[in-house]
């Protein structure tokens, strides 16, 4: 049995780079390599939700513009949410210096999104 009771025939299938050891197949290996890692981890992934203002709100004042989950290995979740946050986040275009246009995004990124 390996890890949360699952038969290790189960875990060695669910992982792309699954050799032949005695070892068990760790939870972060499910995660880093598996297949599918949510049909044994449902809630591994990552959710962007965007909201109308600048609270949550519920019921018939629900203000949810934009709901996204991200699946799949986590490498693969926070590469595709970094790349759809990039679309979420505006420009604005300002006649600048010199006559020219330039660009610049609504929030500087410090993570290296830009």
């Amino acid at each position: 049995s390996g890890p949360f009771g699952l038969p290790e025939t189960v875990l060695k299938q669910s992982c792309d780079q699954y050799s032949v050891t005695t070892e068990p197949i760790s939870v972060a290996a499910i995660l880093l390599f598996g297949v599918n890692p949510q049909k044994f981890f449902p809630r591994a992934r990552l959710r962007f939700v965007r909201y109308e203002g600048r609270t949550a709100e519920v019921g018939e004042r629900m203000n949810v513009v934009k709901d996204r989950k991200f699946t799949g290995r986590i490498l693969e979740q926070v590469l595709d949410a970094i790349d759809f946050v990039k679309t979420q986040i505006r420009e604005y275009t300002k006649l600048g210096k010199g006559a020219t246009f330039k660009t610049v995004p609504e929030y500087r990124s410090s993570a290296g999104l830009n």
